[in-house]
This record gives structure tokens, C-alpha cells and sequence, in this order.
């Protein structure tokens, strides 16, 4: 299209697409990110299983020995009240 000034709409028919505003945004990502924005994208949310596990490993290790104790002392405290 580029090289030869088609329209969107005749290029939308040279490759067998019904949706010549398709060829529209293509373009428009073209330029703006070149590559990478024709690229797909993964959709929808990403899984909380992977994160909630991760923060979990992630808190675990960062307790030191002097936190570890100060938890426990403060969970104690709780049980007994």
C-alpha cells in the first residue's frame, strides 16, 4: 500500500479482508511503534494465582530472624487477648 498508493480499501481486497478500516489501524500503529506495534498482545487479565504466590515467596524471604520473632510474638499476643 505504502509503495504502490493503494487505498485502504483496495488493499483490504488484494489480501482477502472483509474490514478495510483493519488495514486503517494497522497503519496507524505502524508509525507509531513501528514493528512492535503490529505484534499481538496478550488480552484480558493476567492470572492472580502466579502474583499472590510470588508476594507470598517474596515477604517470606524478606523476613530476617529478628521479624520472624517479632510476628510470632505479635500473633501470640493476639491469641491471647
Amino acid at each position: 500500500m505504502l509503495e504502490t498508493g493503494a487505498s485502504h480499501v483496495e488493499t483490504a481486497i488484494q489480501f482477502n479482508l472483509n474490514n478495510s478500516s483493519l488495514i486503517s489501524r494497522w497503519l496507524i500503529a505502524f508509525r507509531e511503534q513501528g514493528i512492535e506495534g503490529l505484534k499481538p498482545k496478550s488480552k484480558g487479565r493476567p492470572s492472580m494465582s502466579k502474583k499472590a504466590n510470588n508476594q507470598k515467596k517474596k515477604e517470606e524471604k524478606k523476613l530476617t530472624r529478628e521479624e520472624e520473632l517479632e510476628r510470632e510474638i505479635e500473633l501470640l499476643r493476639l491469641e491471647n487477648a
